[in-house]
């Protein structure tokens, strides 16, 4: 009997091109390849500022691009940096476009795990905690955090 693998969509929260939580969605990919289908969404950088003129009729293709490949995934997983102790604007923007159109969001009821790397003394610890809240607000379903850190169960 063979089984489809589950589709996993990776998003890095940043953009930099030596990027620690890009590394680490890369090596999530590679290491879950015999398990996984996982695909690394790289059009962060193309999504326009949120806005809620252009929804409906004028939305942007590369939210749509970014809606869709989240709609067709099975489950998520975002790595974040911290930046000024909060997850970084281009994670926060692409989860602004992503959260609508209200109460029909991509994301709502969609498995989604939150890694971080960070060179800081808290690691991403703070990022991953805010970025779990705004994801909670969107109605993803992300793994409640145990009393003694990640992972979760």
């Amino acid at each position: 009997m063979t089984h489809s693998k589950i589709k996993v969509l990776a998003i890095s929260g940043s953009l930099r091109s030596g990027s620690y939580n890009s590394g680490l969605i890369t090596a999530f990919q590679a290491a879950s390849h015999d398990e996984l289908n996982v695909t690394i969404y790289r059009g962060t950088a193309e999504l326009p500022f949120f806005d809620q003129d252009l929804e409906g009729e004028n939305i942007p293709a590369s939210v749509l691009a970014l809606t869709d490949a989240i709609r067709n995934a099975d489950a998520v997983v975002i790595s974040t940096p911290e930046y000024s102790g909060s997850i970084p604007g281009v994670l926060k923007n692409l989860i602004d476009w992503a959260s609508r159109p209200y109460g029909a969001s991509p994301f709502a009821g969609k498995p989604t795990a939150v890694l971080g790397a960070s060179p800081s003394p808290y690691g991403a610890q703070r990022s991953q905690e805010q970025l779990v809240a705004v994801l909670n607000a969107i109605k993803a379903q992300v793994p409640r955090r145990r009393a003694s850190g990640w992972p979760c169960n």
